[in-house]
């Protein structure tokens, strides 16, 4: 049984490295070994073969978090399109809902997620300096109310909740640099 769960982790990491969607393939790893690990507890398996199991979801988890760190730290924007637009692969779940289904706290505690779970709480809020001191100001005082900043209905529209919206965005900034070039260029 070690020999085919060794080759099965061989293969699981060789798929991983190949292809695209790197973090969605890593956070359904951990999730799969997760709950391979959670049968193999319930079924009197051996401890050995739990603990294998539940090393090599461990694994996953630690890759998927250096993925994002790795990515994080080259382009934050990137990273937050990466974790919130829809994987057509994977039924329209965002690298985010895989993290909260695989329970990676790790990732989810991460400040490219926590920025984005933050922006989703705040909702219209425009999140700038010292907004919880005006929130709660605003609770004991009414009149501060006033004080707190909302995004416009405009910057609430362009915020892309699907890959397509992303691909949209991403050509509209790439038309508008190409034209600005050849405004520049005559």
């Amino acid at each position: 049984i070690w020999a085919v769960l060794m080759k099965r982790h061989k293969m699981a990491l060789l798929m991983w490295q190949h292809g695209e969607e790197a973090l969605a393939k890593a956070l359904v790893g951990c999730k799969l070994y997760k709950a391979m690990a959670h049968e193999a507890a319930e079924d009197d398996m051996e401890t050995e073969v739990y603990e294998e199991l539940r090393a090599y979801g461990k694994e996953f988890e630690n890759i998927a978090l250096e993925v994002l760190d790795y990515c994080y730290r080259q382009d934050d924007d990137q990273t937050q399109q990466l974790l919130t637009c829809e994987l057509q692969n994977w039924s329209g779940h965002t690298c985010l809902s895989l993290a909260v289904t695989a329970n990676h706290r790790a990732l989810l505690a991460h400040p490219c997620s926590q920025i984005i779970l933050a922006d989703l709480w705040m909702g219209g809020l425009r999140t700038r300096k010292n907004t919880n001191i005006k929130v709660i100001m605003g609770l004991l005082c009414m009149p501060y109310i006033f004080k707190l900043e909302f995004k416009s209905k405009e910057e609430l529209q362009l915020m892309p909740q699907t890959t397509e919206e992303h691909m949209e965005l991403e050509n509209d900034d790439d038309d508008k640099s190409d034209s600005e070039k050849n405004q520049d260029g005559d």
